[in-house]
C-alpha cells in the first residue's frame, strides 16, 4: 500500500517543473469570435454590437486594473462602466446566448471588486429568452 501511494506521489509531480506565465492573448478573450448555439453567424450587426461589447469590456478591465481592494460598491469609475456595459447589452440585437456569455465575462471582471457591480449585471441575463422565447431573428 506504502508503495502504491509513493508511486501516485510520484506521478503527480511530474511536468510540474514548467513554469506557466499568463499572456494577455491567454486572459482576454476576444469575443469578436464569440460563437452561439443559435443559427445566428456574424452578420455586420453582430459584429457591431460584439465591438462595443468587447469595447465596454476592455473599460471594465481597465478600471478593475486599478482597483487595490475590495469593496460592496466599489468605485464611481467601475459602477458607470458596468452600467454602460449593462445598458449596451440591454440595448443590443444580439442573441440571448451570446449576451449571456456576455454577461458572464463582464462578470468576471467586476467581481472581485464589486458586489454592487455584478448585482447590476445578473438581472439582465436572458435565462428565459434562451429557454421559452421563440428564436429571435439574427441581427
Amino acid at each position: 500500500m506504502l508503495a502504491l501511494i509513493g508511486g501516485v506521489m510520484a506521478l503527480a509531480g511530474c511536468g510540474s517543473g514548467a513554469k506557466h506565465t499568463a499572456t494577455p492573448a491567454d486572459s482576454t478573450l476576444r469575443v469578436s469570435t464569440l460563437n452561439s448555439p443559435s443559427a445566428c453567424g456574424l452578420t455586420p450587426t453582430t459584429k457591431r454590437e460584439l465591438a462595443r461589447a468587447q469595447a465596454d469590456l476592455d473599460k471594465l478591465r481597465a478600471v478593475a486594473s486599478r482597483q487595490t481592494r475590495y469593496t460592496y460598491q466599489g468605485t464611481a469609475a467601475m459602477q458607470v462602466v458596468t452600467g454602460r456595459f449593462a445598458d449596451d447589452l440591454t440595448d443590443s440585437r444580439l442573441d440571448p446566448f451570446r449576451v449571456n456569455r456576455l454577461i458572464d465575462l463582464g462578470a468576471s471582471v467586476v467581481t472581485p471588486f464589486c458586489t454592487a457591480c455584478f448585482q447590476m449585471l445578473e438581472p439582465i441575463r436572458p435565462i428565459p429568452g434562451m429557454k421559452y422565447e421563440a428564436p429571435q431573428p439574427c441581427g
